[in-house]
């Protein structure tokens, strides 16, 4: 069975590497930097571990993916106990990746459903190229008025 946002999958440990890559594709068309992408994924691989790691049962999970005003949020939404993978005890490695991320992480509890969200910015256009055109153009309008 293969990970679908919006549709419920109970989570394990295959099912850790799909939700992954959906991250990561989302991303992609979402136009994530790439370093970025990556890093997200890592992060939500992890964070995922931590709570099949808590919990040692298969909970039901769901992945939801949303655009607004050019930022997007990642959803991770799993059943059961009050469980915050961010305040967590985790190891060396989840730590300085969560550090490094540098991304706004959110968890909420409601309604016995344990709620993880990562906002992402949509990379920048350069301004170089309008910039470099604005000059030139000044500088050419500046000449046909010398005349």
């Amino acid at each position: 069975m293969e990970v679908k946002p919006n549709e419920a999958f109970p989570l394990d440990a295959a099912r850790v590497d799909q939700v992954g890559e959906a991250v990561e594709e989302y991303l992609s068309v979402f136009k994530a930097e790439r370093r970025l992408a990556l890093r997200v994924k890592l992060a939500v691989e992890d964070l995922l571990c931590l709570v099949l790691q808590n919990s040692g049962t298969p909970r039901s999970c769901r992945l939801l993916f949303q655009k607004r005003f050019g930022s997007g949020n990642i959803q991770i939404a799993y059943d059961g106990a009050l469980f915050n993978p961010l305040t967590a005890e985790r190891d060396e490695f989840t730590e300085i990746l969560l550090k490094n991320l540098g991304l706004p992480c959110e968890w909420e509890y409601r309604n016995n459903e344990n709620r993880l969200t990562i906002h992402v910015q949509r990379r920048r256009n350069s301004n170089t190229l309008p910039l470099l055109l604005a000059i030139a153009a000044a500088m050419l309008l500046g000449a046909l008025s010398g005349f």
